[in-house]
């Protein structure tokens, strides 16, 4: 850690600690887990009371940039506000995205009774009990939308059809071998990225996604296909389509029943 940041992330434990509301301080991102740039701001997740919370959201300021604490050029608080059952429903339910986010996070000041490191390190644990229906979950999008829907749109020739349907086919090969890694899913931004940093994996991984998205060709579509099916230690039926059918309507289709099973989210 950089010793502007740690001056930094002083003044951010004194300007919280004490305040009306504020149980708890948790330092995350880049500067938590240690692959920092000199200029990176300080994200943080302030655990507050539900009637603080309920004052916050009402002046829409669950999640807020403070400006002006920082020592160095550029820097800022980057700063969420939740409650402590919001850490336990992450740590029961919690997205791939939300988990990530607290890996590597670390405790800067909560009671003893709350128990905010126990709570952190839960959210941090893959949930492997769910590992295999998330894979097929994630081959669903894989099948329809690399099959399916990629010729839906080369026969209608809708540009925008078929590149959402190429890149919605990476997503969903991607994730399968995320999910099969026990790895957390971080965000679209990094995707593709920290894919290519999998242990198990088919080779060229992330140059065959990114070929595909770039050019979303029959032959690019092919290519990244066959890469992640011919994977070995999938425990999926490719031979059948029903089943994988019945997965996506019911995931994608009919999510608004019940929101964990909205995959884009999970």
């Amino acid at each position: 850690m950089l010793p502007h940041h740690a001056e930094s992330i002083e003044i951010m434990r004194r300007h919280f600690e004490g305040e009306p509301g504020v149980l708890g301080l948790i330092l995350g991102g880049s500067v938590a887990r240690g692959n920092e740039r000199p200029d990176s701001d300080l994200d943080a997740l302030v655990v507050v009371t539900p009637a603080r919370h309920a004052e916050l959201e009402a002046a829409g300021r669950l999640s807020e940039c403070i400006w002006g604490k920082c020592t160095y050029e550029g820097g800022y608080f980057d700063i969420k506000h939740f409650t402590a059952d919001y850490l336990r429903a992450a740590a029961l339910r919690g997205s791939d995205p939300t988990r990530n986010s607290f890996l590597g996070a670390r405790v800067l000041f909560g009671p003893a009774g709350l128990d905010l490191p126990g709570l952190v390190g839960r959210i941090g644990q893959y949930p492997v009990a769910d590992k295999e229906r998330r894979i097929r979950l994630f081959y669903s999008i894989f099948l329809l939308s690399s099959g399916y829907f990629f010729e839906c749109a080369l026969k209608d020739r809708s540009e925008y059809f078929l590149r959402r349907a190429a890149a919605d086919a990476v997503y969903g090969g991607l994730r399968m071998l995320y999910a099969k890694n026990e790895v957390f899913f971080p965000c679209h931004r990094r995707m593709v990225a920290e894919a290519d940093k999998l242990p198990d994996k088919p080779a060229d991984l992330a140059a065959l996604a990114e070929a595909l998205c770039a050019e979303p060709t029959p032959a690019a579509r092919d290519a990244f296909v066959a890469a992640v099916k011919g994977h070995p230690g999938w425990n999926l039926d490719f031979s059948r389509y029903d089943p994988h059918l019945s997965v996506y309507v019911k995931a994608m289709e009919q999510s608004w029943q019940n929101s964990e099973d909205n995959v884009f989210e999970l």
